[in-house]
């Protein structure tokens, strides 16, 4: 199955990669859109900022019953709080 995801965390030299003093943030929503900006799923990163989109929790037809990603379509990853988030790493 396909799944969009990974880790939450602060990359506080900036270069893209996480280094090993870089922790991963909990609790934060991160939202899934497709190419039409409709949310189809919304999770909160884990313990160790970890989260993921997958056929358990991406409702692509919006019945209320998870589909899964589908092949060659174009999604879009949001954090749901940003503003909050950059207030908290001042």
């Amino acid at each position: 199955p396909l799944e969009i995801g990974n880790l939450i965390w602060l990359d506080q030299n900036e270069n893209g990669v996480q280094d090993a003093e870089e922790k991963g943030i909990s609790g934060v929503q991160v939202s899934l859109y497709d190419k039409n900006c409709t949310k189809v799923a919304s999770v909160i990163s884990g313990t160790n900022g970890e989260y993921l989109f997958n056929q358990t929790n991406v409702d692509i037809n919006k019945d209320g019953t998870p589909d899964g990603l589908e092949y060659d379509a174009d999604f879009f990853i949001i954090i749901d709080d940003a503003l909050t988030m950059a207030r908290c790493f001042r």
